[in-house]
């Protein structure tokens, strides 16, 4: 029973935070510093959980598009911020698509960034793929741990999904793409990221950078809150 109120109480928390967020990004003036606060309070105490997660419901799947980010900023991201067209704001954030190769999960992964909205825009894609994760191994040995005893080293594939947080990822970019008005311009792009999952729900999920970025200029520590696109422009569609 106390597991079950654990659940119910991270589940609760999530939905505050998905509440907040969305009032934020609905909002055109500056996020207040008590907001912004209470978002911070939210995050620390999902990331902090362990909560279990379905890596095909809450990773795989459609864009998320972050709402919240704390943390040294990338450079190319000064980019998003120029213009707001249409009085919305301009949108960022990630998907995964999951399939298997040779017995083993990957994801393709779509970075993308909108300039002027969809009509302008830039994409990166990579591959991505989980590590071994030997603190979630070592927590889940801690005897009374309910929730990481019943999951423990969960491998992640179709048949038995459920993995403890944090669980760590690497990505792998291979090509940039620059969209204006349907024409797309693709690069090469060389690169390697170091994702880690702190808590992912299908609606919510908080990623963090655990060390460096190689050839991408994101930095240990940068930190999003992400939301399932079609909560955020129920029009959206990535193609």
């Amino acid at each position: 029973m106390k597991a079950d109120a654990e659940e119910i109480s991270y589940a609760e928390i999530s939905d505050k935070l998905l509440s907040l967020l969305l009032q934020v990004h609905q909002r055109s003036d500056p996020i207040g510093e008590s907001t912004a606060q209470q978002i911070e309070s939210l995050i620390s105490s999902l990331s902090t959980a362990n909560v279990p997660f379905d890596p095909q419901v809450s990773l795989n799947g459609p864009l998320f598009v972050v709402l919240y980010q704390k943390g040294p900023v990338p450079s190319w991201e000064k980019y998003t911020r120029i213009f707001t067209p249409n009085g919305k704001k301009n949108l960022k954030g990630q998907r995964y698509v999951a399939k298997i190769e040779d017995g083993e999960t990957i994801y393709d992964v779509t970075n993308y960034a909108e300039i002027l909205g969809n009509g302008v825009h830039i994409t990166a894609s990579g591959v991505c793929i989980k590590d071994a994760n030997e603190s979630v191994d070592k927590l889940s040995q801690k005897p009374g741990n309910f929730f990481s005893n019943l999951f423990r080293k969960a491998p992640l594939s179709f048949e038995n999904p459920l993995l403890t947080t944090p669980q760590d990822y690497t990505v792998t970019a291979n090509g940039v793409g620059f969209s204006v008005l349907g024409k797309k311009f693709d690069f090469a792009l060389d690169g390697v990221g170091y994702m880690r999952m702190l808590y992912a729900d299908p609606t919510l999920r908080i990623l963090t950078n655990r060390e460096d970025s190689v050839g991408i200029d994101e930095k240990n520590g940068l930190t999003v809150a992400q939301v399932r696109v079609d909560l955020v422009d129920p029009s959206f569609s990535l193609e």
